[in-house]
């Protein structure tokens, strides 16, 4: 009985600080150690080495078709994409056309505007074209606007009829491209005009001629003789102008429904393709 109380009141044998700390960490360690043992139970075996690898195979094999698909869809927008581009580009004059002042933004970049309302022939239109350029190498230069109908005015139908005020309208829109000689063709007459104002002289010379009359061809043909007047008030001699072939006639109209057909295709492919993935 007193050796029983002996032992249990004496105290345990004393250790250092530092074997006390290394205790109290492998204390910590082995309840860290028997939580996760607890959880692994839980939650089950432990799932064999080449799982990721499975895991990833499968991932891959699943994801494989859509991203392929997504590649190919990618693919066939961006091909469509570039046809639309295509088709804007040959259409472009078409679409300068549909603009506030339609001939300002043709004569930019080119010397005849053709009207668009009324049906000219393609190989007039040509054949004034190759006049002007004539002209131009014979040192006339000029710039010429054929306007049948308001419609050719865009947003200043006002101005049809009054070939003189369009002609120092025009005139102003183009100046900072083109500052040089303008001239206008309306049923009523001629206007010309340099830097947005009348040339007086030049237009005396064609307010001497019979009034262009209507339609197209009346217009572009009445267009011609302005400029073989302007060209005698200069004492400028015209080139001959050889007739031009109707292949460039052909040629532009067939670009021109390539260009609405691919514009077609491309509209069709942004709408449709889309909502087939979807489905």
């Amino acid at each position: 009985m007193r050796s029983w109380q002996i032992s249990v009141s004496t105290p345990p044998p004393s250790r250092s600080v530092g074997q006390s700390r290394r205790s109290a960490d492998e204390a910590r360690i082995a309840v860290f150690a028997a939580g996760r043992v607890q959880e692994g139970e839980a939650l089950g075996p432990a799932p064999a080495l080449d799982a990721p690898a499975a895991s990833v195979a499968t991932t891959t094999a699943t994801a494989g078709p859509a991203r392929i698909g997504s590649t190919r869809y990618g693919g066939v927008k961006t091909l469509f994409v570039l046809a639309a581009a295509a088709a804007a580009a040959l259409l472009a004059p078409a679409a300068a056309r549909a603009d506030g002042d339609p001939a300002s933004d043709v004569l930019l970049g080119q010397d005849v505007f053709v009207t668009y309302s009324v049906r000219v022939p393609r190989a007039q239109t040509s054949e004034l074209e190759a006049l002007v350029a004539a002209a131009a190498r014979g040192g006339l230069r000029v710039k010429v606007a054929v306007i049948a109908t308001p419609a050719d005015l865009g947003a200043v139908p006002s101005l049809f009829g009054e070939p003189k005020r369009y002609a120092e309208f025009l005139g102003r829109e183009i100046y900072n491209i083109y500052p040089g000689r303008l001239l206008v063709v309306m049923p009523s007459g001629y206007g010309v005009a340099r830097a947005g104002s009348l040339a007086p002289r030049e237009q005396r010379g064609l307010d001497a001629l019979p009034r262009p009359g209507s339609g197209g061809s009346a217009l572009v043909a009445a267009s011609e003789r302005a400029i073989r007047r302007l060209a005698a008030l200069e004492g400028k001699r015209i080139p001959a102008v050889a007739r031009p072939s109707n292949g460039g006639s052909r040629s532009r109209d067939r670009l021109e429904i390539v260009g609405i057909v691919l514009s077609a295709l491309a509209l069709v492919a942004i709408f449709a393709i889309p909502r087939r993935r979807r489905r």
